[in-house]
């Protein structure tokens, strides 16, 4: 029964997704920046660096580590939350494959917490380009789903237009950022840290480890105590004792599910387990291959923690956009999300 009713969850979902590019006049076409929305908040930008070289997109696109200081605006039609006194900020690329693509993902900050739209104050947000997928809703819908289904800290966003330097860029949705902070990940534990599942990228970060049983590589994103790059000395001692504390967690975690019988008693002593449900339902029902891949994020906050899925993040390949690849989410009538590591095993 809960078979059907996910694979019709499934359906309906790519039923919605067809209907809103058909209305949208989008088809299968990749995104594209349209006329600028009438009725969307308008992000402006614009590159104000001490060095007058930086300031041009041809620098930013150049690395997406180079950032350039900005000014920003806020254009609210409602008019509820405009900024329109121009704030400090700036900007940078981010994004590992969406950085590949012609309409490139950024990342912002701003000098001092700022409230977005209603959404909590922070200094930093993501603007998700969307590029990969023609409905600029795959994100959106997911990101939302989790929260209404009350996963923690599942990232807010709302749609703007964007222009930079007075250049229309498109429509991108910005996005909270995944990351250890207020109004964020919000753990209070010195030794709380999170880590990613990143079997695409993550040897090219500074600290990840593989599980000895999966051989699932794992990298250590964000922590109460900070995470200072490599060559800025070690990790600070809180931040190394949530890191091998974790380690212990997700190796144990590992060692009990490849078991011929899983100890569930065992199991459920290690994860909290309502979390590692709701992450698995917006999973299964968006089909996204992502979950065996990049961008899939646990926390805990200290040693006496339990291990939390989440947040949920990247669902740009979700929802069908492969739709001849059924290792790949196009096949509505399968359980995905346990089937996933054996498709990909088979694929390879």
């Amino acid at each position: 029964h809960t078979t059907r009713h996910l694979a019709g969850l499934r359906r309906a979902a790519a039923i919605l997704v067809a209907a809103a590019l058909a209305v949208a006049g989008l088809g299968t076409l990749p995104a594209s920046a349209a006329p600028q929305s009438a009725d969307l908040p308008t992000l402006n930008i614009t590159l104000a660096d001490p060095d007058a070289s930086h300031n041009s997109l041809n620098y930013v696109h150049a690395s997406k580590d180079n950032k350039v200081a900005t000014t920003m605006t806020l254009e609210d039609p409602s008019g509820a939350h405009s900024i329109e006194a121009p704030v400090a900020g700036e900007i940078k690329g981010r994004g590992n494959f969406t950085w590949n693509l012609p309409k490139k993902p950024y990342q912002i900050k701003f000098a001092d917490n700022t409230s977005v739209l209603g959404m909590a104050s922070s200094k930093t947000w993501v603007l998700l380009a969307n590029a990969a997928d023609a409905s600029l809703m795959r994100n959106k819908v997911a990101f939302e789903f989790a929260e209404k289904i009350g996963l923690a800290y599942s990232p807010e966003s709302r749609w703007v237009d964007l222009r930079v330097n007075g250049q229309y860029m498109g429509n991108y949705l910005i996005s909270e950022k995944t990351e250890v902070k207020k109004n964020r990940v919000d753990l209070k534990h010195e030794q709380g840290v999170m880590v990613e599942l990143d079997n695409n990228y993550g040897t090219a970060e500074d600290y990840y480890f593989r599980t000895g049983t999966s051989k699932s590589l794992f990298v250590l994103k964000e922590a109460k105590s900070d995470v200072p790059d490599l060559d800025e000395g070690p990790l600070p001692a809180a931040t190394q004792a949530g890191w091998d504390d974790i380690k212990n967690t997700l190796n144990r975690v590992d060692q009990l599910l490849a078991a011929a019988k899983v100890d569930w008693a065992a199991l459920s002593a290690l994860i909290d387990v309502d979390s590692f449900i709701k992450y698995y339902f917006v999973y299964e029902l968006t089909a996204n291959p992502e979950l065996s891949q990049s961008s899939i994020y646990f926390y805990k906050d200290g040693p006496s923690s339990k291990l939390f899925a989440g947040p949920v993040w990247d669902f740009d390949s979700g929802l069908g956009n492969y739709d001849r690849a059924p290792h790949l989410g196009s096949n509505p009538n399968t359980d995905y999300a346990k089937s996933i590591s054996i498709q990909h095993h088979l694929r390879r």
